[in-house]
Formats: C-alpha cells, sequence, structure tokens
C-alpha cells in the first residue's frame, strides 16, 4: 500500500502547485485534471484492497464497487485526457469550439469506458477475492484504450517536428509519458487481462503503472512550473541513475551473498555496502559524463575565458563588452547583453530597465525570469509588464548572479537560442554561475580603477611640491631673459644666449608637463596576442642611428623560448624605448668602449627581459626610489618621470620591473612579465 499512497501524494502535490502557479492556463486545468484523477484511481485501488482484505476476514465487505470506480475513472483518463493534454501543448487547434470538435470521438469513446466497469458484463457481481471472474466487456475495454494510446504515438511522431521553443519542449515531456510510456503500460495490461498466469506479467504492469505516473509527475511540474526542462536530458538521467543503481546493487546482493556463506559478519557487510556506495559514486559521475550529462568542463573553459579577458581589459566599461561574446558562445544565442546598475535603472548598449520592474515581478528574488516561465505564470500585471519588456528587448531570459541578498551590479540578458529552443533550468543555473563570475571580475576592475585613480591623485598631491621645485629653475631662467631682454636689445652676444637657452627651458617646461600628464592620466590598454622578440628587434633597429650616433654597440640576445604574450604592443615599446634613452644616456657619460645588451629569457612561466648597460652604474642614493617619479640620475635632460611610467605599465601587464643592485659598475633593469595573463 505504500506505492499507491505515496504515488497519490505525489500527483497531489503536482495538481495543486499547476493550479497555484496559474489557474487559468489550460494547460495547467488539464495536468491538474489528470493529477487529481491519478489522486482518486489510486484512492479507489486503496480502498479496495482494504475491503478486500476484510472480506477474507468477516466475509461481509464488498471490493467490487471500488474496483469498478477505478477501471471507470482510467476509462475517463485515457484516453480522454491524454488527446486534450496532446491538443492543449501542441497547439493544433483555432478555438474552444475546435478543440471539442476534435476531441468529441474520445469523449464518446471514454464516455462508454466509464460505463463498462459498472456493468455485470464487465465483472461479474460475485468476482470477490477467492473466485475472481472477468466478463467479455472487461477484454473489450482495453482494445479502444490501446488504439486511442496508439493513436497519440502516432500523431506525435507526425506533429513533433513541426513545433518549436517551449512547445517542443512540453510536447516531447507528454508524449512520453501519456504517449509511449502510457501505450506499453496499457498493452501489458492487455497482455495481464487475456494471460494472467503469464509468468511475471502482473509485476510488469504494477511497475509500469507507477513509471507512467513518475514520469508523468516530472512531465506535469516542467510543464506547468516557471522551471523549463529539456526532456531528453531528464529520461537519460532518470534511465542512468537507474542503470547505475541496478548495476552496483546486483554486484553488492552477489557479493553479500557470496560471502554471507563463508562467513557471517557485520564487518564484511558493512565493507560490501560502503564500497558499493563508492562505485555508485564513481559508475555514477562517470557515466554522466559519457553521456554529456555534466556541463562542467564547458563552464570551466567559459570561466576561464573570462578570467582571461577580465586580465586583458583593466577598465570595466570595456571588460563589460568582452564578457558578452564569451557568454554568447557558452549560450549558442542571437546576442547577449549585460546591463550594469547606474542609480534606478540597469543600463546597457541599447537597452534600460527600471529597478522598480524588477522589484515588483519578483526577479530580484529568484534571480532569474524568462519569457517561457513568464508565460506560465498568472496574468499578473507585474509579470505580464515584464514579459512585455523581455518581447521589446528581444530577450529570451535575463539572470542575476547567484547567492546574492542585494541588488546585483550587473544582470546578463541572452537572446533566442539559435535553435529555438527554450532556455532549461539547469542551463539557467549554469548561466547564473558564470554571471557571478562576470560579476565578480567586474567588480574587481571597477575598485582596481578607483584604487588607481585614487592612487594617480595622491601621487599628483605629493608630487605637487616637487612640480613646482622642477619648474622654478626653467621658469627663473626665462623670467631674468624677459627682464634682460629690453636693455640688451641690441646685444648680439646676448640674443644668441637667448635664442639657443629659451627655447630649451621652454622645451624642458613642456616635456615636464607632458610627463606629468602621461603619469597622472589613467592609461587605457589594448591587450591582444603579440611577438615580444619582434618588438624588441623593431625597438633595436628603431634606436640604432642614435646609438651609432654616440659610438654605443647595441646587442641584442633573444633566448626565451615563449615569446608569444597577451600584451599591449605600443606600451611595451615605450617602456623599451625610455630604458634604451636611459642606458643611452648612462653610457655617454664614460670614455672608451660603450655598450648596452638587450636579453630575454625563461623563468618559471614568466618572460625575463634584461637590458645591460656598461656606464657609471647607479648611485646608492636613488637605488631605493629608482621608479618613483622625478627620481634622476643627474641627466642634463628629462625631469626623472620615465622610470614611473615604465613601472605602471609593466604592472598593468601583471609583470614586474627591478634593477640589479649587486652590481659595481654599470647598471642592468629587469622586466618580468607572465606568459599567460
Amino acid at each position: 500500500m505504500f506505492y499507491p499512497l505515496l504515488t497519490a501524494v505525489v500527483m497531489l502535490g503536482v495538481g495543486i502547485g499547476a493550479l497555484r502557479l496559474n489557474f487559468w492556463r489550460p494547460i495547467n486545468q488539464a495536468v491538474a485534471t489528470v493529477c487529481f484523477l491519478s489522486v482518486l484511481i489510486f484512492s479507489a485501488q486503496l480502498v479496495a484492497k482494504h475491503q478486500g482484505a476484510l472480506y477474507l476476514i468477516d466475509r461481509t465487505s464488498n471490493p467490487l464497487p471500488w474496483i469498478r470506480l477505478k477501471f471507470a475513472l482510467i476509462g475517463l483518463l485515457s484516453p480522454l485526457m491524454v488527446w486534450v493534454c496532446y491538443y492543449l501543448v501542441s497547439g493544433r487547434y483555432s478555438s474552444r469550439r475546435d478543440l471539442l470538435i476534435k476531441l468529441s470521438p474520445w469523449i464518446i469513446l471514454s464516455g462508454f469506458l466509464f460505463w463498462f466497469p459498472f456493468t455485470h458484463g464487465f465483472k461479474p457481481d460475485d468476482s470477490l477475492p477467492g473466485n475472481i471472474q472477468q466478463g467479455p466487456l472487461y477484454y473489450l475495454y482495453f482494445l479502444p484504450m490501446l488504439a486511442g494510446q496508439l493513436a497519440v504515438c502516432i500523431s506525435a511522431i507526425i506533429v513533433a517536428p513541426h513545433l518549436s521553443g517551449v512547445r517542443k519542449l512540453e510536447f516531447r515531456f507528454i508524449t512520453i509519458a501519456l504517449g509511449y510510456l502510457s501505450l506499453v503500460a496499457v498493452l501489458a495490461e492487455t497482455i495481464y487481462a487475456t494471460w494472467p498466469d503469464l509468468p511475471g506479467i502482473h509485476p510488469l504492469t504494477r511497475f509500469f503503472s507507477y513509471i507512467v505516473y513518475l514520469v508523468f509527475a516530472v512531465s506535469a511540474w516542467s510543464v506547468t512550473s516557471r522551471r523549463v526542462y529539456h526532456s531528453g536530458q531528464v529520461v537519460l538521467s532518470i534511465m542512468e541513475r537507474v542503470i547505475v543503481i541496478g548495476l552496483v546493487g546486483l554486484i553488492a546482493a552477489f557479493l553479500l551473498r557470496l560471502l554471507s556463506g563463508k562467513e557471517e559478519s557485520p564487518f564484511v557487510t558493512a565493507t560490501i555496502i560502503g564500497a558499493a556506495f563508492l562505485l555508485l559514486g564513481y559508475a555514477d559521475d562517470k557515466l554522466r559524463g559519457w553521456l554529456k550529462l555534466k556541463a562542467e568542463h564547458k563552464t570551466a573553459a567559459t570561466v576561464a575565458e573570462l578570467h582571461q579577458a577580465a586580465t586583458a581589459e583593466l577598465h570595466p566599461d570595456r571588460l563589460i563588452r568582452r564578457f558578452e561574446p564569451i557568454l554568447r558562445s557558452f549560450a549558442d544565442c542571437s546576442f547577449v547583453e549585460i546591463l550594469t546598475e547606474h542609480g534606478e535603472k540597469y543600463t546597457g548598449r541599447t537597452t534600460e530597465l527600471p529597478i522598480s520592474l524588477l522589484r515588483e515581478a519578483d526577479f530580484l528574488r529568484d534571480g532569474w525570469a524568462s519569457t517561457a516561465a513568464l508565460s506560465r505564470m498568472s496574468d499578473g500585471t507585474d509579470a505580464t509588464t515584464l514579459q512585455r519588456f523581455l518581447a521589446q528587448a528581444k530577450l529570451d531570459v535575463i539572470v542575476a548572479p547567484r547567492w546574492t541578498t542585494r541588488e546585483p551590479t550587473l544582470i546578463v540578458g541572452f537572446g533566442a537560442r539559435e535553435s529555438n529552443l527554450p532556455y532549461t533550468h539547469p542551463e539557467i543555473r549554469l548561466l547564473r554561475e558564470l554571471a557571478n563570475v562576470a560579476e565578480s571580475l567586474f567588480t574587481r576592475a571597477k575598485l582596481s580603477l578607483q584604487a588607481q585613480q585614487a592612487e594617480q591623485l595622491a601621487s599628483i598631491g605629493r608630487l605637487g611640491v616637487k612640480v613646482l621645485h622642477e619648474l622654478r629653475n626653467p621658469m627663473a631662467t626665462l623670467k631674468s631673459f624677459s627682464q634682460l631682454l629690453p636693455e640688451k636689445i641690441d646685444d648680439k652676444t646676448f640674443l644668441g644666449d637667448f635664442a639657443e637657452i629659451v627655447p630649451k627651458e621652454a622645451e624642458r617646461v613642456e616635456s615636464l608637463a607632458q610627463q606629468l600628464l602621461d603619469l597622472s592620466r589613467p592609461r587605457t590598454y589594448n591587450f591582444q596576442r603579440a611577438d615580444l622578440h619582434k618588438i624588441i628587434e623593431e625597438t633595436a633597429t628603431m634606436w640604432k642611428p642614435r646609438a651609432d650616433e654616440g659610438g654605443i654597440k647595441l646587442a641584442t640576445k633573444l633566448n626565451a623560448a615563449s615569446s608569444e604574450l597577451v600584451i599591449d604592443a605600443d606600451a611595451i615599446r615605450q617602456v623599451l624605448i625610455n630604458l634604451l634613452k636611459n642606458a643611452s644616456e648612462a653610457v655617454m657619460r664614460r670614455e672608451g668602449y660603450r655598450e648596452i645588451k638587450i636579453r630575454t629569457r625563461d623563468e618559471a612561466g614568466r618572460v625575463v627581459i634584461e637590458v645591460e648597460d656598461n656606464g657609471p652604474g647607479l648611485p646608492p642614493e636613488i637605488q631605493t626610489r629608482l621608479f618613483e617619479a622625478f627620481t634622476s640620475n643627474g641627466k642634463p635632460s628629462g625631469v626623472g618621470l620615465g622610470l614611473a611610467i615604465c613601472h605602471e605599465i609593466v604592472r598593468a601587464h601583471g609583470g614586474s620591473i627591478g634593477a640589479d643592485l649587486t652590481r659595481e659598475h654599470g647598471a642592468l633593469l629587469r622586466i618580468s612579465l607572465p606568459i599567460s595573463m
């Protein structure tokens, strides 16, 4: 009695749930009717069993009326309600009148099937436990039911290819539960009615009857709930679990029987059961992977792509645009639009969504909404408004990051699938996980940009005094010349000095202003895969004429095996030019042989660039602040911002820059860049 009672409770819950979600939706009403009829069928079956047991004890109870009621309700359920669900889900009718006309043959047939069990020709009045008899109508009862189920299956095969979208998924569920499986169950009942003594036929009929109701419960939940499922994956998942549990159970039972004859030990039994559970988990994981029921591999690859994009693009707004094609490829949809929070609305490239609409439609509670799910809900104003918005924006589903208890910083909208199929609930769960990753990376980029801007503002404040000091000398020179000019307008020596010094000092002021702007302005990077060795060779070739002019030997030794890096080629070229400029100015302060070397090598997943010169080296007083702004080695030109800019660029690439402070002569600056960002 346990299984009929459990099945009745499940069907009752599904029926109530279908009506609660959307009472006025026809398919919800049909599904609820099937569920409630099933509850009545199992209730009649339970009462009949109870009355039959009492009859065997006191001969006063009569289970026959309840048996008649059970078969009468089954006659209503099949084929009439099967065809009702078929037409409602497939949409193969134009109006309620057209639906009634198409159902009229099945209404008449179900009326006869409902009437048959109450006749003497179905079961004689003395058909009681111990003297079970069947009338001629009992055998006739199953034939039209079998014909109706067969007709449903044939029609489903013809109609299914012409359906699309959520209707196609719902139709698959209904035809699996109320079509193919019900056909097998009715066929088994027909065989049992004809040959009741056939070995194993009675347990087989009971098994199929419970399977039909179980699959229908899953189907009803998928067709009426807000969660959309893919019928093939659900059935395949159920079959996979049944196969794994069955095989592991057989192995465990065989081992228990084999060892129980030799040694009766609780330890042996516990060991076998424990090993069976381990084998069950292992086999389930492997088989689900083989059947492609796991999406972890594709999800992990997409997460890696999102992280790579976040490393390559540091600006949050441009990072969002990089995320969109990655998510579109994962979802296999027409387009993806990420909307970020701006005040009381979320904005994207072409779409604006008020937060108030999301609050009213319970989106922030559920974390997702889809056109398929909203169409199944009650026709409330909030749900309808959000559904209209999704239709206007051409979005099939919008998702928020998972595990959020507040309004998220972004939501992700997905367009229609290339296959025109709706997004299933397991897929939406994965999309929310990816949205969670995207939000984390986006938030990190925003915080990083804010920290960078704050650091730049603080640096500008600290450098204010140094800027004034650096400007004082050229401005004093310009002031002196401007004051002396009226007096010495005819002094050719003065005019010669004026023509030589004033432009240099003005150029120095301009250079200082430009370098200060370069340091304070938020730099944008265009990260792409590029050949580092090619950039070094091009920069060395460009610098060689200047080196030759100063009698400097410029040599390159590029030994790194991995020169393909994700970098901003122009930014790295600027770093190399700054280092070559500093090295050239250093070696020009010595007499004799002058040399600059550029080398590359591999080091623990990174590429190291070394720029070495044989100049006088780095004075101890500047070694600890070499990469701070306005740190200079007494050069005749420049204001000491070059290495600070180099440090900022290299850090943006996820790398580091430093100097070898152990050398007594010459200088060696070393840059380390990651091979994969």
